[in-house]
């Protein structure tokens, strides 16, 4: 009695161990993937941020002759892009919602003056690591609430028991 009791007993052990494993190692994929999603966020804002000088400096950039028009939409447009990607470096989310809300006001600020959107994708391409760092940040905040586990993108055992 005594043996089989023991037996049921080293199982379960087991079983226990085996579970939290997988859960550490959905934790440790976890984490490998939202720091080279944040690394890859950081890496693109420093060569956008490089070439977003390199274009201003090349130009030789005088804003006395700007007009009233070109003011704002440079104020959103390339500062505050810069401006997102440099404090999404310390404040992800934060830092994600300035680069989008830059990029959402400069299409909006140049559609009421010119009543046409800018063509191209240039500028949605020089913002992608403000909507990269903007998705880790909600990523990494989503993973902490829920106690290190990510239940909204990776659904595990105990939160399937729970429908």
């Amino acid at each position: 009695m005594f043996t089989k009791w023991m037996d049921e007993h080293q199982r379960n052990q087991f079983r226990h161990t085996k579970y939290q494993l997988g859960i550490s190692f959905a934790s440790w994929q976890y984490q490998g993937m939202n720091m080279t999603l944040r690394w890859s966020a950081r890496v693109l804002s420093i060569l956008v941020v490089a070439l977003l000088l390199v274009f201003a400096c090349g130009e030789g950039l005088n804003l006395s002759r700007f007009t009233v028009r070109e003011l704002l939409l440079f104020a959103f447009f390339p500062l505050g892009l810069c401006v997102g990607m440099v404090v999404a470096w310390r404040r992800e989310i934060l830092g994600g919602c300035i680069t989008v809300a830059s990029l959402a006001a400069f299409y909006l600020a140049d559609r009421v003056f010119s009543s046409s959107f800018p063509r191209g994708f240039a500028f949605v391409m020089l913002a992608v690591p403000g909507f990269l760092f903007l998705l880790c940040g909600l990523w990494t905040h989503s993973t902490q609430k829920h106690g290190g586990q990510d239940t909204a993108l990776w659904p595990t055992r105990s939160s399937c028991r729970s429908w």
